[in-house]
């Protein structure tokens, strides 16, 4: 994961959650985002906003709380559907 992506993952991951700026900064690839609050529903929001944000569309038994729960695991579902 470059820097790049990384902050990309933290602003949206931290949106979804409401964390603070200088919290969503912290966040490391292999964080437990349910330790942060991660619901279900705060990851349902979180899909939608990977899928706002890359044009992609994540099918229904994708919407899982497993898939979602580190910056590493958005990274994957993301480059799952994200065509070249």
């Amino acid at each position: 994961m470059t820097t790049a992506q990384l902050t990309e993952l933290q602003q949206l991951a931290g949106a979804a959650l409401g964390l603070p700026a200088e919290v969503q900064m912290v966040l490391k690839p292999e964080t437990d985002l349910r330790s942060h609050n991660l619901s279900s529903i705060t990851a349902i929001e979180l899909i939608i906003a990977l899928e706002e944000r890359y044009g992609i569309t994540v099918p229904e038994e994708e919407l899982l709380i497993e898939n979602v729960c580190t910056l590493a695991r958005l990274e994957i579902l993301v480059n799952r559907y994200v065509s070249d």
